[in-house]
């Protein structure tokens, strides 16, 4: 076999590895959903509250910085009270944004978009998330600060998911984008990002699929405390 031949072999199988793991990632997608829901409406709210006790612990050692958290939907958990808490604490908040960007070297994902994370200034003495409370629907249909707020960058980033497993795998929804930014933020030089999946407890499966563009979680943060990560995450 030549050179070429042996190159475009690889290349075919490299390709059918691909689909494969996307088929195998769609088929669990629905039935994460499912479990996430049924997550949700079991515990809702108190959920959310026991998560945030946890996670106010769990950073109590870290000198206040940036934290990006995310804003809650289709039954995610909700991150909203320990972002309260932690602005309370001293922690700037942000949240991301999808938005279209030119090619660039980190961050940007397949679909020619990139997720930027947004600081707006601090909140009233009665709601520190105040400043965030009048978003509206951005490139995705979700919830954005506005482009009036300047983009940062977190020391802790907050990743919401469908499923995840012991080894600190994230099944997400599919568009790369947590994955890119993760990837960019272990590269930079400095401080390292901690990336915490925030699940309830029954998100948990086995082992979740993933291939070379996946990044693995440093932890998991559930309803009942951090679970550590099996292994070596980077």
């Amino acid at each position: 076999m030549s050179s070429a031949e042996h190159e475009h072999k690889t290349k075919d199988k490299a390709k059918e590895l691909a689909r494969d793991l996307a088929r195998a990632k769609a088929e669990l997608r629905p039935i994460a959903r499912a479990r996430r829901r049924a997550a949700a409406e079991a515990h809702g709210a108190e959920a959310a509250e026991r998560l945030a006790a946890h996670g106010l612990a769990l950073l109590a050692d870290r000198p206040p910085g940036l934290v990006s958290g995310y804003w809650p939907i289709r039954h995610e958990i909700d991150p909203r009270p320990l972002l309260m808490r932690l602005a309370e604490a001293g922690w700037g908040i942000l949240l991301p944004a999808i938005v279209e960007e030119a090619e660039s070297e980190h961050g940007r994902s397949e679909r020619g978009r990139t997720m930027v994370f947004r600081r707006c200034p601090p909140g009233s003495p009665r709601s520190p998330l105040e400043p965030f409370e009048s978003m509206e629907p951005g490139a995705m249909g979700i919830p954005e600060p506005p482009a009036t707020c300047p983009v940062a960058e977190p020391q802790v980033l907050l990743v919401p998911l469908l499923a995840f497993d012991a080894r600190g795998w994230r099944l997400g929804y599919g568009g790369g984008f947590y994955d890119a930014k993760l990837r960019a933020l272990h590269m930079r030089a400095g401080e390292p990002v901690l990336a915490i999946g925030l699940a309830f407890d029954e998100q948990e499966l086995e082992a979740v699929p993933h291939g070379t563009h996946d990044e693995r979680l440093d932890l998991i943060l559930t309803p009942t405390g951090p679970r550590t990560i099996e292994g070596p995450s980077h």
